[in-house]
């Protein structure tokens, strides 16, 4: 999820992935981290663009995600036989 809102493209909504990116590594700092930059260098680059990330509206969780049900149904394939 991170991942993809993180893009290097030279475009205006290169510069709001990354600040959603912020974001979203600020709501989840308890249970997601990044290997690198050390822990204290991302939580002062991250907490710089927090600020201005919030001010058109981004947010880090957007609770209508979390209850949102989608009508199609994906079928898993089953796994394959364990080998020993």
């Amino acid at each position: 999820m991170v991942a993809g809102s993180l893009t290097c493209a030279p475009t205006p909504a290169a510069g709001r992935g990354l600040l959603q990116g912020a974001l979203i590594a600020r709501e989840f700092h308890d249970v997601h981290r990044l290997v690198r930059p050390p822990r204290p260098v991302q939580r002062l680059v991250f907490a710089t663009p927090a600020p201005v990330a919030r001010k058109p509206g981004l947010r880090g969780l957007y609770p209508e995600y979390l209850t949102r049900v989608t009508a199609t149904v994906d079928e898993l394939e089953p796994l394959p036989p364990f080998a020993v």
